[in-house]
């Protein structure tokens, strides 16, 4: 009995101390393979809560507003705190655009506008849900240590994980209605538009975060693109396609003033000078100065006394009334 008692024990002892080697054994893979940590994480957010009202709104369609003169009522919105730059003027701004991009007119005066459109924010706000793979971090036997009395203090237990990943999201939701100025009569709605983004950071053996999820662009190791060497570069000056996310022009101003400026100089011109370059361009060229100066010379007319009636000429003889008594 006693034998297999001390067998037991002997067994039980073995046991412990290869699960406590075990244990020191992954706490120095952990050391040795690296360590990674994020303090701040309130850009993310910023980036995150922007991009779900991107998303969100990109997905409105104005298009049933084209060419109208709009005015845009933000006064149910103006209240939404949001997430740092995150805010009321941040949603005002993208809808507005949205409504430009669109064909519609914008006006400042609500007098000038045919129609009101209104736009109401239900949502915007985010989560983050860890998990770890390994012995959370834990506090409980110094928490047990400070009720006894005269206790010496025990510190917490650190994490023992193999593997931790963070996930970050927000979510957004807007809608949008138009109605008619002068009737209240209601001429269209978006219905309820949704946007989420996501960001998912993880921690291998204590190094990372690897970074990934929508608002970033492939994979990031703390910041960095994360590229494998058999990875080929992406092409430089990718041509995409027009969005709410992506530049674009949709007018070339410098091109219409250019316009302008030529159909306005070419309307100054009067019809009276119209009228001389035209004779200009039938007119037959001289064939040389003097001939010209003798074909547009005029004939000169011979000198007539005051007195005389009729033109003199050699060779013709005049009478003379003699007067008689």
């Amino acid at each position: 009995m006693s034998d297999d008692f001390t067998d037991r024990s002997k067994a039980s002892v073995r046991l412990w101390g290869l699960s406590f080697g075990y244990l020191i054994g992954l706490s120095l893979l952990v050391g040795i393979v690296g360590c990674g940590n994020s303090i701040q994480i309130e850009g993310t957010q910023q980036l995150l809560a922007s991009d779900a009202i991107d998303k969100s709104v990109a997905k409105i369609d104005f298009s049933a507003l084209t060419g109208e003169r709009v005015f845009f009522d933000p006064q149910y919105i103006k209240t939404v705190k949001g997430i740092g730059f995150v805010n009321a003027d941040y949603i005002i701004s993208a809808l507005r655009q949205q409504l430009v991009a669109d064909g519609c007119q914008m006006v400042d005066d609500v007098k000038e506008a045919e129609y009101i459109v209104e736009a109401r924010v239900g949502a915007l706000g985010g989560n983050q849900h860890d998990v770890i793979y390994g012995v959370p971090e834990n506090n409980a036997l110094s928490s047990m240590a400070s009720v006894v009395p005269n206790a010496p203090a025990i510190p917490t237990i650190p994490e023992l994980s193999v593997a931790r990943r963070s996930h970050l999201s927000a979510k957004a939701k807007v809608a949008v209605f138009a109605y008619e100025k002068k009737t209240g009569e209601s001429v269209w709605q978006s219905g309820t538009s949704l946007g989420d983004s996501d960001a998912q950071h993880t921690w291998l053996f204590g190094a990372g975060p690897f970074q990934k999820g929508s608002i970033y662009q492939g994979t990031k190791l703390a910041g960095e693109k994360l590229r494998w060497p058999w990875q080929e570069r992406p092409e430089a000056n990718q041509t995409e396609l027009s969005s709410f996310h992506g530049s674009h022009v949709y007018r070339n101003l410098m091109l219409e003033k250019l316009e302008a400026e030529t159909a306005i100089a070419n309307t100054k011109e009067s019809p009276a000078e119209s009228e001389e370059v035209r004779q200009a361009s039938h007119e037959v060229p001289a064939e040389s100065d003097s001939g010209s100066a003798e074909k547009t010379a005029p004939a000169s007319k011979p000198d007539e006394s005051p007195g005389s009636s009729e033109d003199e000429s050699p060779g013709k003889a005049t009478l003379l009334e003699i007067p008689t008594d």
